[in-house]
């Protein structure tokens, strides 16, 4: 019989193994671990870009449902339909500022 993360698709099981570590950190005691909120704004930053290169550089392992198609599918079309394609940055940025 398959476990349930052995059923589940590459994202369910990168949720499960996430769980699994914060388990280990918990149970390993907060002081043996970084605590974030001692790094400078810079280091964060590094960390989060650090963070995201690697789930990025992984993310033709997670399987886009059928759901997500389907509505992905639908805002394309109604993108599509609608005709307008939007502000150009300019714009945007300006009635950014002006705020």
């Amino acid at each position: 019989m398959q476990s349930d993360a052995a059923k589940a698709g590459p994202l369910m099981r990168g949720v499960m193994s996430l769980s699994k570590f914060a388990e280990k950190i918990r149970s390993l005691g907060y002081n043996r671990w970084m605590d974030i909120q001692s790094l400078s704004t810079q280091e964060r930053i590094q960390l989060a870009e650090q963070l995201w290169d690697s789930v990025r550089d992984k993310s033709n392992e997670i399987e886009v449902t059928p759901e997500q198609i389907k509505l992905l599918e639908s805002r394309l079309e109604a993108l599509q339909s609608d005709g307008e394609s939007g502000d150009t940055w300019e714009n945007v940025k300006a009635r950014v500022v002006d705020s």
